[in-house]
């Protein structure tokens, strides 16, 4: 039936209650038969318990009932700080961490809906040499061959990423990677001519055709002309370069996997949950996929 389908939007309420509502305005606990079921882009408007438009919307694909994960479950999963969450889950003691790259989220949750997620990763350290010719000449280098390298080491217990986003802050290369940044045979100073920054970025990647992704960890670079910093940027530019669909010279990347998918659940990934209510209405299946859904897009 396509845009001519009758549709209802799926909404939660301040219990974790999942609604649906129709174009009067109107709720029911079940979807009318023979309607579409949409849920709102924007997770803000997960609890607004009003009737979208379709634009302002996603379909729903259900899963088989047998998928759906018993709240008493979900309660078991840890929270806590970020620091603290990533211990508990053995990313930062060398015992434990994940033998490849591994990434997780931390979910803050609110009656009916998202507040905020942290991203963060697990793993060996790696020390990968980076071609220069990655940079796109704009480093400025007057010293060594066109297949010269430099290397850093990528510790993933060292990378924090800005809250609700999928990036780390751009830090100027040689600060970031201080005591690792190296150069055989080209002297190289990184404090003198352009500015070299880099950040780090979660990368996932829908398959246009199938429900199969791929996640990828990123090290970027943003290159700023001679005699500028990225304090000396204008706020609206900070500002644009630093969302996670702002665009990057890639300079080196590596798959990753997730915490603890259950594949048995249909669910990517286990994450941890902090509960941001007075009344303690554990996360519901709904809201977990809704949660994870809006941190993957």
């Amino acid at each position: 039936m396509g845009d001519s389908q009758p549709y209802v939007t799926m909404c939660m309420n301040s219990m974790s209650k999942v609604l649906y509502i129709n174009a009067e305005n109107q709720s029911s606990s079940a979807a009318p038969l023979g309607y579409q079921v949409r849920i709102p882009n924007n997770p803000v408007a997960w609890s607004a318990m009003a009737y979208l438009e379709r634009k302002e919307t996603v379909e729903v694909v259900n899963l088989p009932p047998s998928h759906t994960i018993p709240t008493p479950l979900i309660a078991t999963w840890p929270g806590g700080p970020v620091e603290q969450y990533a211990s508990s889950i053995g990313f930062r003691y060398e015992a434990t961490i994940p033998p490849e790259l591994t990434a997780s989220v931390l979910l803050d949750l609110r009656p009916g809906s998202l507040k905020a997620f942290n991203l963060l990763v697990g793993g060996p350290v790696s020390t990968p040499d980076i071609p220069f010719q990655k940079l796109l000449g704009l480093e400025g280098r007057t010293a060594g061959s066109q297949d010269s390298t430099f290397s850093v080491k990528i510790d993933p217990t060292e990378i924090a990423f800005i809250p609700n986003r999928a990036v780390t802050k751009f830090v100027p290369i040689a600060d970031y990677f201080r005591g690792s940044l190296s150069s055989p045979g080209v002297a190289m100073n990184w404090a003198d001519g352009a500015g070299v920054y880099v950040r780090f970025r979660i990368a996932v990647e829908q398959c246009p055709t199938t429900t199969k992704f791929s996640t990828t960890l990123v090290l970027e670079a943003a290159v700023l002309d001679e005699g500028y910093t990225w304090h000396s940027q204008a706020e609206p530019r900070k500002t644009a370069m630093e969302k996670s669909s702002s665009s990057a010279i890639p300079l080196w990347e590596s798959q990753m996997t997730w915490h603890k998918p259950i594949p048995a659940f249909s669910l990517i990934s286990t994450p941890g949950i902090n509960y941001f209510s007075t009344d303690n209405v554990a996360c519901s299946d709904a809201q977990l996929r809704w949660a994870l859904s809006w941190v993957l897009t």
